[in-house]
């Protein structure tokens, strides 16, 4: 199942496909039969799935109609002549994207919408790659959102502790106080915040990233074939 979700990843670059494509397999396995095991995914596996993301899908349904409304209204265009006035450069970019992930702590869903939205015509017109500000929002959402003591992202892990404690009858300490005492070990988290400030201070890019920067700063699009994109209207949002 893995292999059949990695494989069907690189080629469809369709994550639904891909994991619904893997999960078909292992029920395939277990069942020993392909139809038995499609059904089986589509009444049992899939369902099951759904009603344990449901508060994902809501809360992303309803921020997004948060941000949409804050498009319409202007208050995401409002952002960026304040981000702008500490914006100079391509670098001072990096590091405003960096500090706004801690402001948007209380979900990485919420923190990957509102920042990217926020910030990307600022972003856009220093010449900031679209391929390098997704690696941005990306490596500081999910870290910063399981770091922090309130989030959505803790309210899961802590039903999710809470749920193993009793299980294994464990009365000692509370779940929210065992997530508390493991976020001096969470090294993904930690490392990976330290990795992406290393890369902005350092101004160090390697691979596809290096040459998306490379053409970023040469003025031929922000993005690969971005039919999209003006410079102009970029600096006008930017307030430049």
């Amino acid at each position: 199942p893995v292999i059949v979700l990695l494989a069907l990843a690189i080629l469809t670059h369709d994550v639904f496909i891909s994991i619904s494509s893997g999960c078909v397999v292992a029920r395939w396995l277990l069942q020993r039969d392909l139809w038995i095991g499609f059904l089986r995914y589509l009444d049992t596996d899939l369902p099951a799935g759904l009603v344990d993301m449901n508060y994902v899908i809501l809360f992303s349904w309803l921020i997004t109609g948060v941000i949409g409304a804050a498009n319409r209204s202007g208050g995401m265009a409002a952002l960026a002549p304040i981000a702008v006035k500490y914006i100079k450069d391509s670098f001072l970019s990096q590091l405003v994207v960096y500090v706004f992930g801690f402001v948007v702590f209380f979900d990485d869903y919420g923190n990957t919408l509102i920042v990217g939205n926020s910030i990307r015509p600022t972003t856009d017109y220093m010449r900031l790659s679209r391929e390098k500000l997704s690696f941005l929002v990306d490596c500081t959402a999910a870290p910063i959102a399981s770091l922090m003591p309130i989030s959505t992202w803790v309210a899961f892990e802590v039903s999710r502790i809470e749920a193993s404690l009793r299980t294994i009858g464990y009365t000692d300490e509370s779940a929210y106080g065992l997530f508390l005492d493991s976020i001096s070990k969470r090294f993904y988290a930690w490392f990976m915040l330290a990795m992406v400030l290393g890369s902005i201070l350092l101004s160090r890019d390697w691979g596809p990233m290096y040459a998306a920067e490379q053409r970023a700063r040469r003025g031929d699009g922000v993005a690969p074939h971005d039919p999209n994109f003006s410079e102009e209207e970029a600096e006008k949002l930017a307030g430049g």
